[in-house]
């Protein structure tokens, strides 16, 4: 696909910007709505683009003109030809951490073949998607910077941005992103994937697919498990056709969808609850089916040598709320299971077993992880953290939630802030001793320095996101 004119810049206003972005960058080192078309809602949304307070950012005198702008540094890890290895994403369509590990009434688990892989590689407990709808999940996960809640709906598609696929690619690698929803230039996917750097754009579209793969399209796309062996269809021809004697590893991006809101599983499939009786049943049908035709996924893995010692990371684009406080949506509530998604990471011997409990991780750290694994030192702008270095670098949790008011939340746990940007209006939890979020303390004293460093973290979103409005996050594609 042919590349995207960016607009030029204004110099006159670039010192004032790099000023507060300075300050901005300096805080990162210290310290019920029924309707599925994501991108329409948000752009429908009546407070949105109301721009976050600016308080404080004005002070500083002199900065880079791209702050965000560094090259990595890299964990001690002893790994065997780590830049060889090819890696698999894969972002499970509202995948809610809240069923996993867990069971019905009756005792049946809801995802009995992940809950099976989770002892072999890196789980991260307390893991969360950093937005709420598919597009902002991606550029999350690939370019690793904060959820964008702006002004018509997202980031512009003229952006300058740098992802983990266009660095990989820059290392030899295949960078090829695959997904089950017929059209790629929805929410302009097309645009941003192109932007972080695929080389190869693959959609399960009427060209992709024969007659017996149409049998199982529903819902919003072809059926995750018929997905799974179209996308190593295409890999397997990809690697037929690559001439040199060394081939090169490739990072791949799959996009299953069957666990789409509004949750309609097809009677044939089988279903945990054959009768639902609300929104967490439906969900619970469709969940359980996307972790049985995962196991399709594994089966085509185990028949291609040229994968064997591929690297797995399964997450999710977003979660979905609806087990925990009941019928609702994730387009308008802020309640952790609006975020919480799973993360496992396996393929490295050296993590295998190994489990996060305590430190909070989030689709911002994918990337920066990723190129740790696979020890390259790159100039980037990601924003998140390697979560092989833990606690080393520890930095608050930054979620969006942009309709309905658009709510920033910043979490450090056990500590939760959360703002509604349309009215101001503040809450304060401590999820330790209030996991299900139902006792505002903003207003307690004892809590006032917790809550001003929080609010201090939500005042960097307003910097960032006025680094976003000026194309100031990388240099230039």
């Amino acid at each position: 696909m042919a590349g995207r004119m960016l607009p030029e810049r204004n110099s006159g206003h670039s010192w004032r910007l790099g000023t507060l972005l300075l300050f901005a960058y300096a805080v990162v080192i210290i310290g019920p709505v029924h309707h599925f078309d994501e991108l329409a809602l948000l752009i429908q949304s009546e407070s949105f683009g109301s721009r976050p307070p600016r308080r404080g950012l004005l002070e500083i005198s002199e900065t880079s003109m791209y702050p965000f702008v560094r090259t990595n540094d890299l964990t001690e890890l002893k790994l065997k030809e780590p830049r060889r290895r090819s890696v698999i994403f894969i972002m499970v369509e509202s995948f809610n951490q809240e069923f996993i590990e867990k069971r019905t009434p009756d005792n049946r688990e809801y995802t009995p073949f992940f809950n099976s892989l989770i002892p072999k590689g890196l789980y991260v407990d307390r893991f969360y998607g950093n937005s709420v709808y598919t597009l902002m999940g991606q550029i999350v996960s690939l370019f690793s910077i904060y959820p964008i809640a702006i002004k018509g709906g997202g980031p512009s598609p003229d952006l300058s941005l740098k992802g983990l696929p266009g660095i990989l690619a820059d290392h030899g690698f295949r960078s090829i992103y695959i997904q089950a929803q017929p059209d790629l230039t929805f929410s302009h996917t097309d645009t941003f994937m192109e932007k972080a750097g695929f080389q190869y754009l693959h959609s399960m579209d009427e060209k992709t697919m024969n007659p017996e793969d149409r049998k199982h399209v529903w819902g919003w796309g072809l059926q995750d498990d018929v997905f799974y062996e179209k996308a190593f269809s295409l890999l397997d021809k990809d690697h037929e056709n690559q001439t040199n004697e060394l081939k090169n590893p490739y990072f791949v991006t799959l996009m299953p969808i069957s666990n789409h809101a509004p949750f309609d599983l097809p009677e044939d499939q089988p279903q945990l609850f054959p009768q639902p009786k609300n929104q967490a049943q439906r969900m619970a049908n469709t969940i359980h089916a996307a972790d049985r035709y995962l196991e399709t996924f594994f089966t085509c893995l185990a028949q291609r040598e040229y994968l064997t010692n591929a690297i797995l990371i399964i997450t999710g684009d977003h979660s979905y709320p609806g087990l925990v406080h009941g019928e609702s949506s994730q387009m308008s509530e802020f309640y952790e299971e609006a975020f919480r998604v799973p993360f496992l990471m396996l393929g490295e011997e050296g993590l295998k077993g190994k489990r996060i409990r305590k430190e909070a991780f989030s689709q911002m750290d994918i990337a920066p992880t990723v190129l740790d694994l696979l020890k390259i030192r790159a100039k980037n702008h990601f924003i998140g953290r390697s979560m092989l270095k833990g606690s080393l670098q520890r930095q608050p949790i930054v979620l969006i939630q942009p309709f309905a008011g658009k709510f920033i939340c910043v979490e450090d746990y056990p500590f939760k802030y959360v703002n509604r940007q349309s009215d101001n209006r503040e809450w304060f939890f401590d999820l330790l001793h209030d996991p299900l979020e139902r006792e505002n303390k903003i207003e307690l004293p004892e809590l006032n320095a917790s809550v001003s460093r929080l609010r201090e973290c939500r005042d960097r979103i307003a910097a960032f996101e006025l680094a976003v409005e000026e194309n100031r996050i990388w240099e230039g594609n």
